[in-house]
Parts: C-alpha cells; sequence; structure tokens
C-alpha cells in the first residue's frame, strides 16, 4: 500500500475519531442567551465576511441589545440553561477573517470548532481564558504563526485540532504537561524541531498526529507508555533513523 493511500485512510479513520466527540443536539426547548454573550457574537459577526444565521443579522435578536433570544435561533451554538454558550461549532462558511480574541470572553465554553472557514491571522492568546475547554478544533484554514503558550492553560482539553494551516514554530512542550489529551491532531503545518522526551507523560492519547511538518531528531522512547494508542502518524517529516521496534508491538494500535 503506497503512502498517500495509507494517509487517507489514517485520514478517514482520524475524522471518525474526532466525529464521536461532537456535542449532542441541545434541548429544544426555549432557553434566552445570555446578553453579554450575545455582545460576544455581534462583535465576532463584525470582524467576519458572511452573517451567520441569528448572528447580529438584521433584525435578528442578536442584532438588538438586551432583546431576548433563543438559542435555538442562533447558528451554531448550544446553551446551558442559564443562557451561557457551551459550544459552538460553525463549519464550511466563508467568514474570511481573524479568530476573534474576543471568543475568550465566553468562559462557559467547553466544546469549540471552527473549520474550514477561511480563517485568517494568528491563535489569540485571548482563547487562554477558555478554561473550561475540552474540544478545540480550528482545522482547515489560513491561521498562520505558531502555537501560542497562552494556550497552555487550557488543562481540561481532551481534543486538540490543529490541521492543515500554516502554522509555525517549534513543537508545543506543553503539551506534554495536559494528561487528559486523547486526540492531538498537528497535521499539515511547519511546525519544527524535535519531539521532547516528556510525550510519554500523555499516556491518555489514542490518536497522535504531527504528519507532512518540519519535524527532526528522533521519534522519543518515551512514546511507548502511550498503552492506548490507536493511530500514530509521523509520517512526511525528517525524522532520523529507523522505525523503533517498540512501535510495532504496542498493543493497542490499529494504525500507522
Amino acid at each position: 500500500m503506497d503512502g498517500s493511500h495509507r494517509r487517507g485512510i489514517v485520514a478517514l479513520l482520524l475524522v471518525a475519531a474526532f466525529a464521536l466527540s461532537w456535542p449532542l443536539t441541545a434541548s429544544t426547548a426555549a432557553v434566552n442567551l445570555n446578553p453579554a454573550q450575545a455582545a460576544v457574537l455581534r462583535e465576532c459577526q463584525q470582524q467576519w465576511a458572511v452573517q451567520l444565521p441569528g448572528w447580529a443579522t438584521a433584525g435578528n435578536c442578536t442584532a438588538v441589545p438586551g432583546a431576548d433570544c433563543d438559542c435555538a435561533t442562533v447558528y451554531g451554538v448550544q446553551c446551558d440553561a442559564d443562557g451561557s454558550i457551551v459550544s459552538m461549532h460553525v463549519t464550511e462558511q466563508p467568514l474570511n477573517g481573524p479568530v476573534p480574541s474576543v471568543l475568550g470572553e465566553l468562559t462557559t465554553l467547553t466544546y469549540l470548532r471552527i473549520s474550514k472557514t477561511d480563517l485568517i491571522g494568528s491563535i489569540p492568546d485571548g482563547l487562554s481564558s477558555l478554561v473550561r475547554l475540552q474540544h478545540l478544533d480550528l482545522s482547515y484554514n489560513s491561521i498562520t504563526g505558531s502555537i501560542p503558550q497562552a494556550i497552555s492553560s487550557l488543562t481540561s482539553l481532551t481534543v486538540l485540532g490543529l490541521s492543515y494551516m500554516d502554522l509555525t514554530g517549534p513543537f508545543p512542550s506543553w503539551i506534554t504537561a495536559h494528561v487528559r489529551l486523547n486526540y492531538v491532531s498537528l497535521v499539515g503545518n511547519r511546525i519544527s524541531g524535535s519531539m521532547p522526551e516528556s510525550l510519554g507523560s500523555v499516556i491518555n492519547l489514542n490518536v497522535f498526529n504531527l504528519a507532512t511538518n518540519f519535524l527532526t531528531g528522533s521519534i522519543p522512547l518515551s512514546l511507548s507508555r502511550f498503552s492506548l494508542l490507536q493511530i500514530l502518524d509521523l509520517g512526511d517529516n525528517k525524522l532520523n533513523g529507523p522505525l523503533p521496534s517498540w512501535i510495532t508491538r504496542m498493543a493497542t494500535l490499529e494504525k500507522l
């Protein structure tokens, strides 16, 4: 099996694994959106090229400060019983704008996915305020720059998807302290440097994909501690040496 075909199968498995962590449909009961958080949506809308349904469009409740606004009418968000946004899922919309730093004011968010939306600019430090965030996916955008150290404060993360963008800089060593992570995909960027030996501390990983970057050095022996790992892809990098024999003995590994 050639490399491209193998990588295609791996990509499909990655999508399937990611889908398992998407939020369930919110309750149909009417819940009014928190006014302060409605203001955040208005500010985001001002920075994006396309108007999302319910996001401060003319005649919509979020366009009027202080107006009651049923969360169910606002595209891509889910609210808790208090009207605070806990999930934002915006995909395949031509936003053509930045990742708004003001998103950091949605401190009740546990799920944030803005993918395939033509986002530009860098990942803002303001996201560091989202301390409840468990799922972060900004994949398939035109985001540049390095992965900010500020993101290291998101200690509740279980899913980190920053794939197929134009990220540069060294491998984010802070990942090694995020022991709750079970999915990390940074495939398709320009991340350089070596993987730290301390990576072995992230023992709950099921999916670890760093393919198609500029990583150097060798594969850390500590990865052998990944007893739950099912998918590992480090291809298309500049790593040194042969494939370690211990990788082929990993009992849970399904795709390499």
